[in-house]
């Protein structure tokens, strides 16, 4: 009993049909429990899963349509669903495993693959956004009033790669300070009229939370 159990030991068996990806123990090296020793793609349904930042985590629901793009192939993007969301958060990269369905995979799609997702959570038009860098801790925007840095608390919204909704706390055209090294109380000159970043109404455009 004792030989058959060590028997046992020796064999390695795969849960279902796969293909070995990569190997990363040698035969007769001495291994602990817990040990990975093989990456396996197993055979069935192809799966995309993205680490996405957690901050998106309020976002995010299955059923959320994706669009993706492989770096090796652009100019032939596809769409995915999104099958589940992680019940933990990674704490070292404070983000959130995201896995992807698709209905037909491309044939070039590979392992390995590196690809940009892009997940439309929401809509909303007619909206006043600012630059995700101008909101500070505790939801708080440095404002021009005055010739000072004003600080002011806003209800957010929608969060994008790069925009913040403002549901309320901000009006349209009021001037949003985004140098992080500017603080509360400094006199600041507003200088030329801004370019449309900063606080906006977007009308004629559709403001995604990707």
């Amino acid at each position: 009993d004792l030989a058959k159990a060590r028997l046992a030991q020796t064999r390695i068996v795969s849960p279902a049909d796969a293909l070995v990806l990569e190997r990363l123990a040698e035969p007769g090296q001495i291994v602990q429990a817990g040990t990975r020793l093989i990456e396996l793609s197993i055979e069935g349904p192809v799966e995309l899963i993205a680490q996405v930042d957690e901050k998106f985590l309020g976002q995010l629901a299955t059923g959320q349509k994706a669009m993706v793009v492989a770096d090796a192939f652009p100019q032939q993007p596809f769409a995915a669903t999104v099958k589940s969301v992680a019940p933990a958060i990674d704490a070292q990269r404070g983000s959130v495993e995201v896995k992807f369905a698709m209905e037909r995979a491309p044939a070039f799609l590979k392992n390995d693959m590196t690809l940009s997702l892009e997940i439309e959570t929401a809509r909303r038009a007619n909206v006043i956004a600012v630059p995700g860098e101008a909101v500070r801790a505790g939801n708080v925007v440095l404002v021009i009033d005055g010739g000072k840095a004003v600080a002011r608390t806003i209800k957010p919204g929608l969060r994008t790669l790069t925009a913040v909704e403002v549901i309320d706390g901000l009006k349209s055209g009021e001037r949003v300070i985004t140098d992080a090294r500017v603080q509360e109380g400094a006199r600041v000159h507003a200088g030329d009229p801004p370019k449309p970043t900063a606080t906006s109404r977007v009308s004629t455009d559709v403001m995604k939370s990707f």
